[in-house]
């Protein structure tokens, strides 16, 4: 008699795009699939996506739409709904504010037994009026018709549980929060890096540098961070900012501060944030809502300390006074002391890098929060498997 084929458990993470995959998944979706049957879907055309990685996880495209498009979530949603029902998936799993909805609903209906979402942040958080009302309830909703949420920093789980989003019962923070960690082997100093980034963009070797990487979007505090520096006397100091420009950014700055032309570098998109952190001395993120603030311990990773806003999910990226300092959101007097500070005070600048590289190694290894993602499927999910 042959024996049986013994069945993996069935996991349907569903994403929006490829970016959530590559930045926030792979290392997790490599070690699931060594116990589950995994399969991801999402808007890509890509579909050996994983597979010529070498990650054993068969990928499903669904056409999401970034925004709101009526007509596209609905059709979105029957596909969603066809593919959970014929897959016969034992947990669905999503990511990002939009697609949770869509996915909780979708498996809720289709009666998948265990259905996870992870919080990563609100973008009503900064919102007043009807547009807060209705993004928080939507996020009610998906909160609602899941069996487990998790969240990604223990703050940002706080705030929630306090405007009544999530149920604590039925929620969880992996470690000290963090929904991928640090690949510490990616993030880690590069002194090539640093002399070749720093001759391409015309910084002397003496100058300090200031790094800002991120989405360029005046909700990242990115104006509030240029005005600051705008207001130093110091000539030796650089601002690096690199990320996609949402809005004609870019624009906007070059001619608000033609005087700061020469110190003020731009960088579009980039495959490796690692190497312009290497070339830097200071991380910034002045940003006014974050689910946690992954930037951050990435740059900690590499000896970076952080100046950064004091709010949720960032308090827990930033040990203040530890790995950084913290400001209050959008007070550039303030952010302006706390960069001269560390520009001109040097032992206290490199002491906070190395307590930020030392607090990246212990608590944000991306193979510990992996770890802790297996235990939660283990312990939560299919406890009897």
């Amino acid at each position: 008699m042959k024996n049986r084929e013994i069945k993996k458990p069935k996991i349907c993470f569903v994403v929006p795009v490829e970016y959530v995959v590559d930045h926030f998944l792979l290392n997790h979706l490599r070690c699931l699939s060594n116990v589950y049957d995994v399969t991801v879907a999402l808007n890509t055309n890509h579909l050996d996506l994983l597979t010529r990685r070498g990650i054993n996880v068969s990928v499903h495209q669904i056409p999401f739409s970034r925004g709101i498009d009526f007509f596209n979530d609905i059709y979105c949603f029957i596909r969603l709904f066809f593919f959970l029902i014929s897959g016969k998936f034992a947990a669905v799993h999503s990511v990002t504010p939009k697609v949770g909805l869509l996915a909780m609903l979708c498996a809720r209906v289709a009666r998948v037994p265990a259905r996870i979402h992870i919080f990563t942040g609100q973008v009503w958080a900064d919102k007043k009026g009807f547009g807060r009302w209705f993004l928080k309830h939507a996020d009610m909703v998906t909160a609602f018709c899941t069996t487990h949420c998790l969240v990604d920093s223990p703050s940002q789980m706080t705030y929630l549980l306090k405007n009544g989003v999530i149920n604590k019962n039925k929620s969880h923070v992996f470690r000290l929060g963090s929904i991928a960690g640090v690949d510490l082997e990616r993030f880690k100093f590069d002194g090539e890096a640093r002399h070749s980034i720093r001759h391409e963009l015309a910084i002397p070797d003496d100058a300090l540098c200031l790094v800002f990487i991120g989405r360029l979007s005046a909700g990242k505090g990115i104006y509030d961070l240029v005005e600051s520096f705008s207001r130093i006397n110091n000539h030796k100091i650089y601002l690096l900012i690199v990320g996609p420009d949402e809005g004609g950014v870019v624009d906007v700055i070059k001619k608000r501060y033609l005087h700061l032309e020469s110190r003020l570098k731009f960088v579009e998109y980039t495959y490796h944030p690692e190497r312009y952190m290497s070339a830097a001395d200071i991380l910034c993120l002045p940003s006014y809502k974050e689910g946690f603030g992954s930037v951050i311990i990435e740059a900690a990773a590499i000896g970076l300390p952080a100046i950064a806003s004091r709010i949720y999910g960032i308090s827990d990226a930033v040990a203040d006074g530890e790995t950084g300092i913290l400001h209050a959101p959008k007070d550039i007097n303030e952010i302006k002391t706390v960069i001269e500070l560390l520009a001109n005070d040097e032992n206290l600048r490199l002491k906070l890098g190395a307590s930020a590289r030392e607090r990246a190694v212990n608590e944000f290894d991306s193979n510990l929060i992996t770890q802790a993602w297996l235990n939660f499927y283990r312990k939560n999910i299919f406890k009897n498997d």
